[in-house]
């Protein structure tokens, strides 16, 4: 079973102490405008934008940040996805609040502990270590985030497992083709969701591959789907055949 599988595996219990082989925690983080965005000068906002991404390259540098960078989708509630290699929210939070651009009230943060295969990052790493003036490889991916659908009953629902299991072959289905290249649930039973990040293309093919999914169709979850611009390279590697 490779570990995007077990990813939903622990959808049945996300609180479990000890993870199978190929997962850890991170903290994920939606970047958000703030509601009392100020209205500033071009130049103000501009110097702004500079120093917020210095912060994320050095957090990068540092490894704390494993991948970041912009949403696309126009009207959007969400400006930007960070991912930190820390599964602490509160010392993720200490680094979320640095940024210039949450200082100045133009992003607020909100934060996820996050289960999802281990290797985020690792590639960009490798490569920045042998060159400190990398450049960056961004490529646009379709970030898919769960939420509960109106048939959600809890992990206890006798008709659960079912649909699980339909799900988990969905998503196996998609790691061989490509087309899924992460994903994993919230951990946390106070916070029932999740995210997937497909390579397929389009929003709209992103939407039909969503829409079929068993969890989906089955109304247990619903969904939002943005396009999502970051370094190819981040991405863990998932394509090994299942064990």
């Amino acid at each position: 079973m490779t570990p995007l599988i077990l990813v939903f595996v622990l959808a049945v219990s996300p609180l479990m102490a000890q993870l199978p082989s190929g997962l850890t925690r991170y903290t994920l983080g939606y970047l958000k405008s703030h509601p009392n965005r100020p209205a500033l000068p071009k130049e103000e906002a501009a110097a702004i934008q500079k120093a917020h991404l210095a912060h994320l390259g050095d957090l990068g540098r540092k490894g704390e940040l494993l991948s970041a960078g912009p949403i696309l989708t126009p009207g959007s509630p969400i400006r930007g996805i960070v991912i930190f290699r820390t599964e602490s929210l509160e010392k993720a939070r200490e680094m979320a609040e640095a940024d210039p651009a949450v200082v100045n009230k133009l992003l607020l943060v909100e934060l996820h502990s996050w289960t999802a295969p281990k290797g985020i990052g690792e590639r960009w790493a490798a490569e920045a270590k042998e060159n400190p003036n990398l450049a960056m490889k961004m490529k646009t991916y379709q970030l898919v985030v769960l939420r509960p659908g109106p048939n959600w009953r809890g992990f206890n629902d006798p008709d659960f497992p079912g649909h699980r299991d339909a799900h988990m072959a969905s998503l196996r289905q998609l790691t061989r083709a490509g087309k899924l290249v992460l994903a994993g649930p919230y951990a946390s039973l106070d916070n029932i969701g999740g995210v997937f990040v497909y390579s397929a293309g389009t929003l709209d093919d992103a939407r039909a591959l969503a829409k079929a999914d068993p969890f989906i169709t089955a109304g247990i979850f619903e969904f939002d789907v943005y396009e999502w611009m970051c370094d190819e390279r981040t991405m863990p590697d998932l394509t090994s055949a299942d064990r």
